[in-house]
C-alpha cells in the first residue's frame, strides 16, 4: 500500500516511466496492471481504459433492462454485478485499499480460472442478447365471467 502511494506521487497526465516500478511491488506486471499502466503510461491513458470498463458495464446494464424475459434480466444483471465488482474490488486494490480476498481483472488478469469466469458471463450475455426476441414470456389471460 504505501508502495502504490509512492507510486502514484509520481504519476504524471500522459507518459511515464516504468523503470521506477522494477523492485517496489512484487507482481506489478500481473497483480497491479492498472497501477502499472498510470505509472508507465499516465493518467489520461489510464482513465481511458477504466473508461473503457465503465462504457462496457453501462451497455451490459442496459442491455438486461431491456430485456422483455425476467430470466434473461436477472441472468444478465448477475454477469454485470458479478463483472462490476470484480473490477471495482481490482481498481480499489491498485489504487492502494488493502483487500482481504484475491482480485482479478476481466480480459486482463493472468490466469486460467480468470478467463474462464470472465468469458463464460461476456458469453452468457452475448446469448441473452442474441436470443431476446425469441423466448417472450407469455401473457395470462384472464377470462371475465358473464
Amino acid at each position: 500500500s504505501a508502495a502504490i502511494h509512492e507510486l502514484m506521487n509520481g504519476w504524471h497526465m500522459v507518459g511515464g516511466s516504468s523503470e521506477a516500478i522494477g523492485g517496489m511491488i512484487p507482481g506489478i506486471s500481473y497483480d497491479y496492471i492498472m497501477t502499472f499502466l498510470f505509472t508507465a503510461w499516465g493518467i489520461l491513458p489510464g482513465l481511458a481504459v477504466v473508461g473503457g470498463y465503465g462504457l462496457l458495464f453501462w451497455r451490459a446494464v442496459f442491455l438486461s433492462l431491456s430485456q422483455p424475459n425476467r430470466l434473461g434480466l436477472f441472468v444478465g444483471l448477475a454477469c454485470c454485478l458479478a463483472l462490476g465488482e470484480q473490477t471495482v474490488c481490482y481498481l480499489a486494490s491498485n489504487f492502494g485499499f488493502i483487500l482481504l480476498s484475491p482480485v482479478s481483472l476481466p480480459f486482463l488478469s493472468f490466469g486460467f480460472h480468470t478467463a474462464v469466469v470472465t468469458y463464460i458471463m461476456i458469453g452468457l450475455l452475448l446469448s441473452i442478447h442474441r436470443y431476446k426476441d425469441i423466448a417472450a414470456e407469455p401473457q395470462i389471460k384472464r377470462w371475465a365471467r358473464e
